[in-house]
C-alpha cells in the first residue's frame, strides 16, 4: 500500500491511526521515507502445516495478516519514488502471489482547501501530467499491477465547520470541483480499476481527539486479501507466505523508518 499526496495532506497522520491509535499527540510529516506493517486481521482455521522439525507433523498455525504501507515525502522533486516503489512492490507480489495481487494506492487530499471552491494550485503541481504519464506508461507496460485506489480527503471536519449548512454529498462534491484537475487524472489513468473515495479525520493532540474513517480506508485497502491466501493455502506451502507484503506474517517490528539520506541516494534505494 503506497500513500502518496503533496505535504501536510496527511499522509503519516494516517500511517500513525494504523500504528498506534493509542499516541495523543500531532503526528510531524515524514522526514524520510518510511515503510511499516499494518496488521488488519488474524485466522486461526488455517490448514495445518508440517512441523518444522518433523514434516510428517501436521501443527496448527494462526495468520497474521497484514499490509505493509509506504509513506512518501511529499516534495514534488520526490514524485517518481512512489512509481518506482510502485514496481518493486508489484513485480515481488506477483511473482510470489500471482492472480489479481497487487499494490493499493492512496492518493490524498486536504479537504480544507475545497473551503471557497476555489482550485488547488497545491495538488496541481504535485499530481502532474507526466506522474500521471509515467503511471500510465508502467499500467501498459505490465511494470506495475495495480488492485484498488482510493482518493482520500483529509481534514473534511474542517470542512465541515466552514460550510455548516452543506450536506455530506454537498462536500464531497465541493472536494471533486476543488481538485479536479487531479482527480479527473485519476480517474482517467485508473478507468479499468476499482476507485474508491473516503473522507477522513486524522488530527489528534493532548486536548482533543478527533479521528474518524481512517479503519475504513484500511478496510477498503485490505479487502478480499485474506479470501485469496485462505484460497491459496488450499493448494499451496504455507512457507513462501512468511515472507512479503500481504501474507502470513511471523512477529517483527511494526515499522522502520529509513536513515537520513540525500534526495539522489533515496530514489536510487526505492
Amino acid at each position: 500500500m503506497l500513500l502518496i499526496g503533496p505535504r501536510y495532506v496527511g499522509k503519516s497522520s494516517l500511517l500513525k491511526q494504523w500504528e498506534a491509535p493509542w499516541v495523543l499527540h500531532d503526528t510531524p510529516g515524514s522526514p524520510f521515507q518510511r515503510t511499516a506493517r499494518v496488521p488488519f486481521s488474524d485466522k486461526e482455521d488455517l490448514p495445518q502445516v508440517p512441523h518444522f522439525a518433523d514434516p510428517t507433523v501436521k501443527v496448527s498455525v494462526t495468520g497474521h495478516f497484514a499490509l505493509r504501507v509506504h509513506d512518501f515525502r511529499g516534495e514534488v522533486t520526490l514524485q517518481d519514488l512512489p512509481l518506482s516503489e510502485a514496481r518493486t512492490e508489484s513485480q515481488k507480489i506477483r511473482s510470489e502471489n500471482g492472480g489479481r495481487a497487487g499494490v493499493v494506492l492512496i492518493f490524498m487530499f486536504d479537504a480544507t482547501e475545497a473551503i471557497d471552491m476555489a482550485s488547488s494550485d497545491r495538488s496541481d503541481e504535485y499530481y502532474t501530467n507526466k506522474l500521471f504519464g509515467n503511471i500510465s506508461l508502467a499500467l501498459r507496460g505490465a511494470e506495475i499491477f495495480v488492485r484498488r485506489v482510493i482518493i482520500v480527503y483529509n481534514k473534511f471536519d474542517q470542512l465541515e465547520s466552514a460550510r455548516p449548512g452543506e450536506n455530506h454529498g454537498a462536500l464531497l462534491a465541493r472536494c471533486e470541483s476543488t481538485f479536479q484537475r487531479a482527480i479527473e487524472k485519476i480517474r482517467d489513468t485508473f478507468r479499468r480499476h476499482d476507485v474508491r473515495t473516503v473522507a477522513t479525520v486524522l488530527s489528534t493532540n493532548d486536548e482533543d481527539i478527533n479521528t474518524k474513517n481512517a479503519s475504513i480506508v484500511l478496510g477498503y485497502a485490505a479487502d478480499g486479501f485474506v479470501d485469496e491466501v485462505l484460497k491459496r493455502l488450499e493448494s499451496e506451502s504455507v512457507g513462501h507466505l512468511h515472507q512479503d507484503p500481504v501474507r502470513i506474517l511471523k512477529d517483527e517490528p511494526t515499522s522502520t523508518a529509513d536513515t537520513p539520506e540525500s534526495e539522489d541516494q533515496e530514489a536510487r534505494n526505492a
